[in-house]
């Protein structure tokens, strides 16, 4: 998948990012809470076939949003 488009809330002052599979470095990018939106038009950010795109929080938190991406 080529990610496009990232955007999500966090509930609460913790580190969150994503990454592909659970090997890849995360790519941090939100530390307070509130919204956060990446667009990545133009950008080919994608991960190998069949792997995961994966958020992840260094604490109890929700996290709601969306991701839009284009199958390759």
């Amino acid at each position: 998948m080529r990610v496009k488009l990232i955007s999500f809330e966090s509930s609460a002052n913790v580190q969150v990012g994503w990454r592909f599979g659970t090997t890849e470095a995360v790519q941090v990018c939100r530390t307070t809470a509130g919204p956060y939106i990446a667009n990545f038009v133009g950008c080919n950010v994608q991960g190998a076939v069949d792997q995961t795109l994966n958020i992840r929080a260094e604490g109890a938190v929700t996290v709601r949003g969306y991701v839009l991406g284009k199958e390759v």
